[in-house]
């Protein structure tokens, strides 16, 4: 995957880039195909920590070690669209003072299926209010695919170490900065198994604190009445996230998610989103099996 996503950079039309690959002390047996892809271009730079630093640290890290004037942020297993990197630099060039810019993509399931993602706005949306109301209430961005102004990170500081750093590190950008938007899919995403090893209780913990940290970026006469509302978008998070890991058939961990998504929805609404996806879910788990046996057997 990672000589996938590698492949998707090298036929950027952007020459004067530098591809920083960080290397969270990954297992011996890989170390030796990793720094090969040094060989591949002049432009490649890899770096292997002394020891796991954990993704958020590793990604901190990596910023550190960052020498360009503008920085993007690219997961080892995702692809990036030929030209996208030309347009976010022609949109740069011609905005050279906003925070970031991103683009529309796609997201892709674990048996290829390819969803449009997007979200509308005009090309840029100005620093404060209109900007954070995108982010918070309408969250629709890649984070593989934001090209920041390094000056963000100096200004305002690196990642916080939680399960949803990208939400919050954009509306802090946004608080201070115009952002960009290029309306148009450049990117592939391809989405991970909800079944992580973290926690329920971890996610509901790390959303109820940056909630209330995003929140503190408003104007203060707007913060009690907008975290109430904040806090119930919040729980569409936990929906989804328990929709998914029922549709990848872990329903007990599905189940815990949408019960820490009770506390912030009105009782007869919870009951309704309930029954709504235990409805549609049960098909489309049974649905997903037997696409994913199929293409298993067609690769046998």
């Amino acid at each position: 995957m990672l000589e996938r996503a590698l492949k998707s950079i090298l036929i950027q039309e952007v020459a004067d880039l530098e591809i920083l690959i960080c290397d969270d002390r990954s297992e011996d047996k890989h170390w030796p195909t990793i720094s090969a892809l040094g060989l591949l271009d002049k432009r490649i730079r890899i770096h292997r920590n002394e020891r796991n630093l954990g993704a958020v640290k590793n990604l901190n890290n990596s910023l550190d070690l960052a020498r360009g004037e503008w920085i993007l942020i690219f997961n080892d297993d995702d692809v990036m669209l030929p030209s996208m990197l030309l347009k976010e630099k022609e949109f740069i060039k011609n905005n050279p003072n906003i925070g970031f810019v991103y683009c529309d993509g796609f997201s892709v399931s674990s048996i290829g299926k390819k969803m449009l993602r997007t979200c509308p706005t005009k090309p840029i949306l100005k620093a404060g209010e209109e900007a954070l109301n995108h982010i918070v209430f309408h969250f629709n961005i890649f984070a593989t695919c934001v090209l920041v102004n390094r000056k963000c990170y100096g200004k305002l500081g690196k990642w916080t170490d939680t399960v949803s750093p990208d939400w919050e590190m954009w509306s802090r950008i946004a608080s201070q900065y115009d952002i960009g938007h290029i309306n148009e899919p450049l990117i592939e995403v391809y989405l991970h198994n909800v079944s992580s090893s973290s926690p329920v209780s971890r996610y509901e913990n790390d959303w109820v604190m940056l909630n209330k940290l995003v929140c503190s970026y408003y104007p203060v006469h707007m913060q009690k009445d907008l975290l109430p509302l904040m806090l119930t978008s919040m729980a569409e998070g936990f929906w989804s996230m328990g929709y998914q890991a029922w549709l990848q058939g872990d329903w007990l961990r599905g189940m815990k998610f949408m019960k820490a998504g009770r506390k912030y929805l009105q009782g007869k609404l919870w009951w309704y989103r309930f029954l709504n996806y235990s409805f549609f879910a049960l098909p489309r788990r049974v649905k997903y099996v037997l696409t994913d046996k199929e293409v298993y057997e067609s690769h046998v």
